[in-house]
């Protein structure tokens, strides 16, 4: 095996364009999402049509079929990409959607919003678009979303506040399929840094209990912050320090069938650094596994990491 992949197995390059996260059906396929969209740095050219398309796989992974539209973004003025996914247990296809309609780092002016699509099946029948009319601001990515065993759908997500300069999490909810939305508290994590990729940035969050969910916060301190809701993601408390290392970088969790939890991530600081504040690594890949509601991790271990060669563009 590529020494690259320490602890896991290659099946799929350039998926941040081509792919989505992916979920196993019934009939034992691979479902996942992409889109075709505008250049974020140019947003005014072409393409004007913009749309989410589906792809399949009936060998594991290996290979994909070609992508199965399933419907255009009705605003071609705006970059539409897709964030997240979920089919939920009624069998409903719920897909997440942000729309951007200025992007300048140079003068830090971001503004923009989140769409949600529900679909009764995984062919797009009988859509329903609508924008997310909580927080009405950017977000620059949606990371997870998930299902409590009460039913209701949770996202959480990051948006940028205006006044303060830093990006703010919270939760929206739903407990009826998505047809109205309701939205937490928001979060904040304080500290002198005052670039925009400050505060709690792309929030995860896993349901460890009933309705008592765990929040983990990407920021720029070298750690995530967590938090915890005890009523399915209506409110949470103050944010506090976890003892899990990270660079400037989210964290992906998923909760295995058994109920324990997979968790990976950039267990690294250092080089690049940006300014000389705080560490945009992401050269190595990290994996761990929690069976107490992520309050340990054990196992933890690379499972990809950057080569000499490599492109100086690749992350991990």
């Amino acid at each position: 095996m590529d020494s690259k992949y320490l602890n896991s197995t290659l099946l799929y390059e350039d998926s941040v364009n081509n792919m989505n996260r992916v979920v196993c059906l019934e009939d034992g396929s691979l479902f996942t999402l992409g889109a075709i969209k505008k250049n974020i740095y140019n947003i005014g050219n072409y393409p004007m049509s913009q749309y989410i398309f589906s792809r399949r796989s009936y060998d594991g992974g290996r290979t994909w079929s070609m992508p199965e539209s399933l419907f255009e973004f009705p605003d071609k003025r705006m970059f539409n990409d897709i964030s997240q996914f979920m089919i939920s247990r009624d069998g409903y296809l719920h897909v997440f959607t942000y729309r951007i309609w200025k992007y300048d780092f140079t003068k830090n002016q971001f503004k923009g919003d989140i769409m949600h699509a529900r679909m009764d099946d995984t062919k797009g029948t009988n859509l329903i678009l609508q924008k997310i009319e909580c927080l009405d601001r950017y977000t620059g990515s949606l990371n997870n979303l998930i299902q409590l065993e009460s039913g209701r759908i949770v996202v959480p997500f990051s948006t940028l506040d205006e006044e303060t300069g830093t990006f703010q999490s919270s939760t929206i909810y739903s407990d009826d399929e998505g047809t109205t939305w309701n939205v937490s508290n928001q979060l904040n994590v304080k500290s002198k840094e005052t670039h925009v990729e400050s505060g709690a940035v792309e929030p995860v969050i896993a349901e460890v209990g009933s309705n008592k969910l765990v929040m983990l916060i990407r920021t720029v301190l070298g750690y995530f912050y967590y938090s915890v809701s005890d009523d399915g993601g209506e409110s949470w408390s103050e944010t506090k320090r976890s003892n899990i290392k990270s660079s400037n970088a989210p964290a992906v969790i998923q909760k295995l069938k058994d109920g324990r939890f997979f968790i990976s991530w950039n267990n690294c600081n250092g080089m690049p650094m940006r300014g000389v504040r705080y560490s945009m690594a992401r050269q190595c890949l990290h994996a761990a596994i929690s069976d107490d509601g992520l309050k340990t991790l054990k196992g933890i271990r690379m499972i990809a990491k950057k080569e000499p060669g490599d492109p100086d563009n690749v992350l991990n």
